[in-house]
């Protein structure tokens, strides 16, 4: 897992080749009028506009993800994610979805990290993670890369 600011992104770009693809794309485009889905590059890597409101820590589930990266990028609110390593995530709350690429479970996470507007985490196959904690009205940018 890490969590750095959108001014930082280039620091990561040799992690996975997506990555610079995607953060060059989001450092030109106006974050807050985008809308759904955005194409970058068909299913190997796309982003979606995300506005919910934020179930809290109560209701957050961790969820796993096998094919892809999590990239959360924070638009507006303050997006707060759960995390545990995928490891230790062994009670099956929801059975995993091969097609759509996830399966929550049980476990409490270890710990908690605040996604403030800019800044983003980026969450490998490896974190277990909650896609919905923090309260209010979020909205943020999840962009999956494929592994």
């Amino acid at each position: 897992m890490i969590l750095d600011s959108l001014e930082n992104a280039d620091k990561y770009y040799c992690i996975n080749p997506g990555f610079k693809e995607v953060f060059e794309l989001l450092k030109k485009l106006n974050i807050w009028k985008l809308k759904g889905r955005i194409e970058i590059d068909g299913d190997r890597l796309y982003a979606m506009v995300i506005r919910a409101k934020g179930e809290g820590r109560e209701g957050a589930q961790l969820e796993l993800h096998k094919k892809y990266i999590d990239i959360q990028l924070g638009v507006a609110g303050i997006n707060e994610f759960g995390w545990k390593p995928a490891s230790e995530c062994v009670t099956v709350a929801k059975p995993f979805d091969d097609k759509d690429d996830y399966g929550f479970f049980a476990e409490e996470p270890d710990t908690w990290i605040k996604v403030k507007p800019n800044q983003f985490a980026i969450f490998f196959p490896w974190d277990g993670h909650t896609p919905k904690g923090g309260t209010g009205a979020l909205h943020k940018i999840l962009i999956k890369v494929a592994v």
